[in-house]
């Protein structure tokens, strides 16, 4: 097998050559040597005028030079400059980064051609693991608050399997999702990071990519039983068959067809060669030997019912060991019920001062706390004091403090009156449906009624069906049924014969005015007129000529 390998890069590096040399008659003018770069001797890339290539402390820098003799110099953040001969067709190891080497950029210069080398290390954390909390509708999120932190939350169901690097494992087939008898011999695990290995920058003054899976290494697994061996390669090297190095952080491994026989699957389906499993792990270090195959997550999704009552195990390392940490979640519920009905108070909604709360199933879910601290040892909770308002179709029946623990269900009695509503058209016949309102708040009215719990205030009711409208308000402070007697509501074909009536009326009334007033005139005139005209005296005045 490993002969295979060695042959397949011998074939990806004549390739590369082959590019090379290409590159070189189509282009005469450009003389400058092929240099190939990457991190390991096995597997080599073109040294690109403004490539970027990414390592972390442990990891080694090799380079080769195809054609002719060349010189590399390799330039640290620091300024300082060392030089390295090549000679073709001979990997070189140019650098071994180690912890005394600084962080940033470092700069691998061939005949002015820079490539930029990015080191970077991971930094010491703490043991002590935060985790934050946050409601979503009916879920709880739990996450690690720093996900560079050698930290994880062990889970029975999804979540990575962890796999330390540089040892030897023997997991059982049914967590590589195997079948016991399907398999014979030995399988092909290829240890395979989820983002894609990208190298771009200018080769002889054109723009070149390289672009691929990145693969850290290639596994041959041995079947024992219903078990599997696997030996990982160590951190920050390149395994066989691999072209970056082994990194902590989430991997897949890609389970390939048996060398000795084909499964059974694959035997119905005429075929070969294929993925047939992809598994999703966490890469970590030796500290964790103890824990490899377990099953965890950086973030996990719970329902609060199940919340309620949960004990979180963290698994952390600080680099030499590991252990295991514990958080009850904090998370507590209340429950309103009204005691003379001895009834739960339904669709109700909470607002809890400065803390997260959902209500589920008439239950208030409340997170005493946003964040905190594992611990190694879990200690009794004393309780803390929280301020809750409870509403009721929008109208608050409850507000209070009070002292509560996490995991604890506390109930708390709201004295509530039942109201019971029902409107009648004119002809007394009961509405069936319509649309029943208290305060603006819409209620549900069916088969001829509506009903709901409220505490004692003054409400204002209202009720529309079609055409027809009714309403009151009242004071309650106490169980009531209330009668609504519905009237028609004007329309404005109503409004418009309404105001012509007015105009007609207007017009009569002052026709009618007229009249009394010119009889009234005419009376007058009668009184005043004398029997004997000759006694009266008409004088006119005289007209100046």
């Amino acid at each position: 097998m490993e002969m295979k390998i060695y042959k397949s890069f011998l074939i990806i590096l004549i390739i590369s050559s082959t590019l090379f040399l290409h590159t070189s008659l189509a282009e005469p003018q450009a003389k400058d040597p092929s240099v190939m770069i990457g991190f390991s001797r096995n597997y080599l890339f073109p040294l690109l005028d403004g490539g970027i290539l990414y390592f972390e402390k442990g990891e080694q820098l090799w380079a080769m030079v195809i054609e002719e003799k060349t010189t590399l110099s390799l330039i640290s953040p620091s300024k300082d400059i060392k030089t390295y001969d090549l000679s073709p067709l001979q990997p070189t190891l140019i650098k071994t980064f180690n912890d005394d080497d600084p962080v940033g950029e470092w700069i691998l210069n061939n005949n002015g051609r820079n490539l930029t080398i990015i080191l970077s290390e991971r930094a010491q954390l703490s043991n002590f693991v935060q985790l934050n909390y946050r409601l979503q509708k009916g879920m709880l999120l739990i996450d690690i608050a720093n996900g560079n932190q050698s930290a994880f939350i062990i889970t029975d169901v999804g979540g990575r399997v962890l796999i330390p690097a540089g040892t030897e494992l023997t997991i059982m087939l049914k967590d590589l999702n195997l079948v016991e008898g399907e398999y014979d011999g030995e399988i092909v695990v290829d240890l395979v990071y989820r983002d894609e290995f990208n190298y771009s920058g200018r080769l002889n003054g054109r723009p070149y990519l390289v672009k691929m899976e990145s693969i850290a290494g290639r596994v041959i697994g041995k079947i024992e039983g219903d078990t599997v061996k696997l030996s990982i390669p160590n951190l920050h090297t390149v395994g066989s068959g691999g072209i970056i190095p082994v990194r902590m952080g989430e991997a897949i491994l890609k389970v390939k067809h048996p060398l000795s026989v084909e499964p059974r699957s694959l035997e119905k389906n005429n075929s070969s060669s294929l993925d047939l499993q992809r598994i999703e792990i966490y890469v970590v270090d030796k500290s964790f030997m103890r824990w490899a195959g377990v099953r965890t997550a950086k973030s996990v999704m719970i329902n609060v019912r199940e919340a309620l009552n949960k004990t979180l195990r963290i698994l952390s390392s600080n680099g030499s060991s590991s252990g295991i940490s514990y958080s009850t979640v904090p998370i507590s519920s209340v429950l309103f019920y009204e005691p003379r009905l001895n009834r739960i108070i339904e669709n109700i909604s909470v607002v809890v001062d400065g803390r997260q709360s959902v209500v589920v199933d008439d239950i208030a879910y409340i997170l005493l706390s946003d964040s905190e601290t594992a611990v190694p040892n879990l200690v009794s909770d004393g309780g803390e004091e929280i301020s809750v308002h409870a509403y009721l179709n929008q109208f608050k029946i409850y507000s209070g403090k009070f002292k509560i623990s996490r995991g604890e269900l506390k109930t708390i009695p709201v004295q509530l009156h039942s109201i019971n509503i029902q409107a009648f058209l004119p002809n007394n016949e009961r509405a069936l449906s319509g649309e029943l309102k208290i305060n603006g708040s819409r209620l549900n009215y069916l088969n001829g009624s509506g009903s709901a719990l409220l505490p004692t205030g003054t409400y204002r009711i209202e009720f529309i069906i079609d055409d027809w409208y009714g309403g009151s308000v009242l004071k309650i402070s106490g169980d009531t049924t209330i009668r609504i007697t519905l009237v028609r509501k004007l329309t404005i074909l109503d409004v418009l014969r309404i105001i012509a009536g007015l105009e007609v009326a207007i017009v009569l009334s002052t026709v009618i005015f007229i009249i009394r007033y010119k009889k009234k005139i005419q009376k007058n005139i009668a009184v005043t007129r004398s029997p004997n005209l000759s006694n009266h005296i008409i004088s006119f005045s005289s007209i100046p000529s």
